[in-house]
């Protein structure tokens, strides 16, 4: 799966051993990470805002969900079977 992580590495030129380097852990860690694997921490997640500037939903993949066609703000999520709206 392409991954905004990994098309955001790809674009930077940036390899999982010189992110890895960047944030101080392994780059079997950071490869996980980028090919979902291993789930992103926390601080993973505020390193990359403050030293990346990614947003923490870029790195999970949400904003490119919202953005590239996924949800639709106009889509309703419809409400549990057998209850009415607007009555």
């Amino acid at each position: 799966m392409d991954s905004p992580m990994r098309r955001y590495m790809t674009a930077a030129g940036l390899s999982c051993r010189d992110l890895a380097r960047e944030m101080g852990t392994s780059k079997s860690s950071v490869a996980g990470k980028v090919n979902g694997s291993i789930p992103w921490q926390q601080s993973d997640l505020i390193w990359l805002a403050i030293h990346r500037n990614l947003s923490p939903g870029y790195v999970l993949g949400i904003d490119a969900y919202l953005t590239d066609g996924g949800w639709k703000p106009e889509t309703r999520i419809p409400g549990p079977a057998g209850t009415r709206h607007g009555d």
